[in-house]
């Protein structure tokens, strides 16, 4: 109806009917794209707009709080959800995002599933970059939660903090501040490990491509004083993203090429 040109606040039971498909189809990614088609262009709907992001919240947080008693596909849907509906409704969840942050926290916290915790991750992430979550205790844990799985290079955790560098708001200044020398130095030696090995196999050019990309993104967001050892970025790290660029184009693999190159710039 919204696509053919009728007004959606003429239809107040859409959004019952909504609800109703997403409970007869199990699948709250729904509501994510529910969000982003009708976001509002008047002032005027603004307010009803921010009554039906509200509703939505409120629905995901009831449903998450309960993930233990679902499906283990159905409490995934439903973390994903969250991740769809802060693509979908933007700026709008602000007021909402720290229930929603603390509630992914607490349900992963509680479930021991890898693809929660890596589903968990994301979500958590896309409420990150729409601002940083101004509890402490709940940056606290989010940045424990994406440091413990990039240094366990778990694509997930390494796509986030990608995510975070690469953001053009306040993210990543904020995310920097949560992300001290300690952290950056264990990640530099076990980058420095994997760019230095030889052949690089095809399971491992994700990896290496989030690395590389994470490590220019770093390098260029790194205040003066923020750089833990130049000795270490010179002796160690620089020698083997070369060695990394030189077995990468033996190997036709231009885009490790490309991005190896473009770090070795920074270097």
């Amino acid at each position: 109806m919204h696509v053919l040109g009728h007004s959606f606040w003429d239809v107040e039971l859409e959004f019952d009917f909504l609800h109703a498909v997403v409970v007869k189809i199990a699948d709250p990614l729904v509501f994510g794209d529910f969000l982003f088609a009708l976001r509002p262009t008047d002032a005027d709907e603004t307010d009803r707009y921010a009554s039906k992001v509200a509703a939505v919240v409120a629905i995901f947080v009831k449903g998450l709080s309960q993930a233990h008693r679902y499906s283990k596909t159905l409490a995934l849907r439903m973390v994903d959800g969250v991740a769809h509906v802060a693509l979908g409704a933007g700026v709008y969840l602000h007021p909402h995002l720290a229930v929603l942050a603390d509630t992914l926290l607490d349900m992963q916290a509680m479930n021991s599933s890898s693809s929660v915790r890596n589903a968990s991750t994301r979500a958590l992430t896309r409420l990150y970059c729409l601002a940083p979550f101004a509890e402490e205790a709940a940056a606290a844990a989010y940045f424990n939660l994406v440091t413990e799985g990039v240094l366990a290079m778990r694509e997930p955790a390494l796509e986030s903090l990608s995510a975070l560098l690469h953001d053009k708001t306040a993210t990543v200044a904020a995310a920097m501040d949560w992300l001290p020398s300690a952290f950056w130095l264990e990640w530099l030696a076990l980058c420095s490990e994997m760019f230095a090995a030889i052949p690089i196999f095809e399971e491992d050019v994700p990896v290496l491509t989030y690395q590389l990309g994470i490590c220019h993104a770093w390098l260029t967001a790194l205040r003066p004083d923020d750089v833990p050892t130049q000795g270490m970025l010179n002796n160690t790290f620089r020698p083997a993203v070369q060695t990394l660029r030189d077995t990468a184009h033996a190997d036709g693999l231009v885009g490790i090429v490309d991005a190896a190159d473009s770090l070795l710039a920074l270097l």
